[in-house]
């Protein structure tokens, strides 16, 4: 399949608790695989492109921890720490929007509710539309896939993104699709 627009990478796994350093253990080769495939900027999203683009994230296990330590979900009330709905964070590349490639990330949750991901949305134009480079993105896919363990994941266009339940939808129209078979 030809990806006409923005790419999605979209890895999924089930519940899989993590402190925010052990998160981050398991993240990091995801960010060098990234890297490796070119996508090696990051920044911090913020109130203004200016301000996000001041800063770059520099990923190590000191960095992807303390991010992940301000992504914890809390409760409205009493502001206590919801653990089994796990840590999140964005990140993106910087530079102009059609260019820009965007990552979030949802680890260590153990609710039935909130899915464990990596979302990697590449852009359709500029130095990081890697889907214009099939072999590239499936390759990327693949390390990921390696080193996250996901339970399923595709690389698709963003509004293909179906479930049929909790699973992915077989008949997403997509450049590769994985199921884990345990």
């Amino acid at each position: 399949m030809q990806l006409s627009d923005r790419a999605l990478v979209a890895l999924y796994w089930e519940a899989r608790a993590a402190s925010p350093q052990l998160a981050a253990q398991a993240l990091l080769p995801a960010f060098i695989a990234m890297q490796e495939a070119g996508l090696g900027t990051f920044f911090l999203k913020a109130r203004s492109r200016k301000r996000a683009e001041s800063t770059a994230f520099v990923p190590s296990l000191s960095s992807l921890g303390k991010l992940l330590a301000r992504g914890v979900n809390r409760r409205d009330l009493d502001g206590g720490t919801i653990p089994e709905l796990g840590l999140s964070a964005s990140l993106w590349s910087g530079g102009p929007d059609e260019e820009s490639f965007h990552l979030s990330v949802h680890v260590g949750s153990t609710s039935p509710h909130a899915k464990n991901c990596l979302l990697l949305e590449l852009p359709a134009s500029g130095p990081f539309a890697l889907h214009r480079q099939p072999a590239k993105v499936q390759a990327l896919f693949a390390k990921l896939v390696e080193v996250l363990n996901p339970s399923q994941g595709v690389v698709c266009e963003p509004s293909a993104i179906r479930w049929d339940g909790a699973a992915l939808s077989p008949g997403i129209p997509s450049l590769v699709q994985y199921k884990n078979a345990a």
